[in-house]
């Protein structure tokens, strides 16, 4: 019966390589069996570890698969995400390298703003070898372009690892802290009808600019021009014209679908001018006049820079001038006064201009 040979502990064997060599089967005869037994598991043992080590180094020698790269040509508004930002997005997505300077897949990107609201990112894939492999079209509702960020970072990261059986994607919970913030700036012209500024029912205009400072607020700037008004009572008396400008701040009262809703109170200030008419003794005078005004408005969107806007509002004066004339018995004749209150309302045109960007730290 053939005997089992024990398992092999090399530090038990006594045998060294030395032994083995002068070990021939002749002298082997002279040796006791259990001596040739062990020489003989010794020998299973070097040559079982030397094949280990040969399979090891054969596996680190071999060549790891290279990953894919991709160029990347960006086009985009001031206002979009850069290449860079986009760069670093994937790359943190995927957990590895993948815009290397070398072009296994060439990516073109152009981000711009989608009619009639929004924003629009088109995406085409072409390989290494010239193969295109389409065009994905992604859209935003959102009012900033930030907004595509993620979608076009996680669809680049899917194309360059399609050729890979699994993929494992680092997706943030929450978005990326956006770099740069839009502030809307608006030029807008009105026509007002006021009551109380000047003798009767007056026709005046405005012209200005609004900004936005915050989500919740902006800021109004404006200068006013009220058309020339007579007041004849016995065929004597003044024809009176007003200029004025101010500043208000402006909260915001919500934007529901469609509409953008504020309200405004701020500070107004310029001149009355009166000028005699039916008198013997012609004579002007141009009379300070300041007031504090609140007024409401809505704003309907006719298109994508362009909005209609009504409002309606209330100024009290805390400078009113007042104009009167020397009558034929020396006592003095009030031509006109203004009033406690002014009341006015009127429509508007609000154009869009190109926003600028306030800079906050982004840590992506």
């Amino acid at each position: 019966m053939p005997r089992r040979f024990p398992s092999c502990r090399c530090s038990y064997c006594p045998c060294t390589l030395r032994g083995m060599r002068v070990a021939t089967p002749r002298a082997l005869r002279h040796r006791s069996p259990g001596f040739r037994r062990r020489c003989t598991v010794l020998g299973g043992c070097t040559v079982a570890l030397a094949g280990h080590v040969a399979t090891a180094n054969a596996q680190q020698t071999s060549p790891q698969r290279k990953g894919t790269s991709v160029c990347l040509a960006w086009e985009a508004d001031t206002s979009c995400p850069s290449a860079a930002e986009t760069e670093r997005a994937v790359e943190e997505m995927l957990g590895h390298r993948l815009f290397q300077g070398s072009c296994d897949l060439q990516l073109k990107a152009s981000l711009r703003r989608a009619k009639p609201e929004g924003w629009e990112a088109q995406l085409s894939f072409i390989r290494e070898d010239g193969t295109a492999l389409g065009v994905r079209t992604l859209r935003s509702q959102e009012e900033s372009c930030h907004g595509l960020t993620n979608p076009v970072s996680l669809v680049v990261a899917l194309m360059a690892e399609s050729d890979e059986p699994s993929t494992i994607l680092y997706l943030s919970q929450e978005p990326l802290p956006r770099q740069s913030r839009e502030r809307a700036w608006r030029l807008f012209a009105e026509l007002a009808g006021s009551r109380g500024l000047l003798p009767g029912n007056t026709l005046g205009n405005s012209v200005g600019i609004d900004a936005d400072l915050a989500g919740w607020l902006s800021s109004r700037a404006d200068t006013s021009f009220w058309f020339p008004r007579s007041a004849t009572p016995g065929g004597r008396g003044g024809e009176f014209w007003a200029w004025y400008a101010g500043a208000s701040a402006c909260p915001s009262l919500g934007r529901p679908d469609a509409l953008r809703a504020s309200a405004c109170l701020g500070l107004e200030a310029g001149v009355l001018h009166g000028s005699g008419l039916g008198l013997s003794f012609q004579q002007s005078k141009t009379k300070a006049y300041a007031d504090v005004e609140a007024r409401a408005s809505v704003s309907v969107p006719l298109g994508q820079r362009l909005a209609l806007a009504a409002f309606v509002g209330a100024a009290v004066p805390w400078l009113r001038p007042s104009f009167v004339y020397l009558g034929a018995s020396g006592a003095t004749v009030e031509v006109h006064r203004v009033s406690d209150v002014v009341f006015f309302a009127g429509l508007g045109l609000e154009a869009s201009i190109f926003p600028t960007r306030g800079h906050s730290p982004m840590q992506p």
